[in-house]
């Protein structure tokens, strides 16, 4: 059972979480697989449809992300990725986290993001209900406009 590592960024991996070079990188078996410079959760649904064209399980990967609230870690642990490493994590994001007990990592810890999605989703624990919320969210263009949604 591999030990989960609540929000300690360990000696050697400090350069992990500072060497992000795009809003989302995903790594499996520590190399680079998926890269994205999207806006908001655009990345998170780029990622998942490049999940669902590979065939992989996200318990294969480990997310990158400069900015993880709560629709963030929401989405990942939809995703099943094992382990999430963030720029800024929000605490609403870290008990999403650790109610799911997916590892993660980060620079920095914020009581709270500006993000409408982060009191949208407040109580939010189900990664389903998550998802389909923020789905329609996206549907209705409510998040940012993402130009490169869409693009491979």
């Amino acid at each position: 059972m591999k030990e989960i590592n609540h929000g300690q960024v360990q000696a050697g991996a400090r350069s992990a979480v500072l060497s992000l070079r795009h809003s989302l990188e995903v790594y499996r078996k520590g190399c680079l697989v998926f890269a994205s410079e999207g806006k908001w959760l655009h990345p998170l649904f780029q990622l998942e449809e490049f999940m669902r064209r590979q065939g992989w399980n996200g318990g294969e990967l480990v997310v990158h992300d400069k900015i993880v609230g709560r629709a963030a870690a929401l989405l990942c642990v939809y995703l099943g990725v094992s382990e999430v490493v963030a720029e800024l994590l929000s605490s609403k994001g870290q008990q999403v986290l650790e109610h799911h007990r997916v590892p993660y990592r980060y620079k920095a810890l914020a009581e709270r993001i500006l993000c409408r999605t982060e009191e949208l989703l407040a109580e939010e624990l189900d990664p389903a209900r998550a998802c389909a919320v923020l789905v329609a969210l996206r549907g209705r263009g409510s998040g940012p406009r993402d130009e490169s949604a869409g693009q491979d």
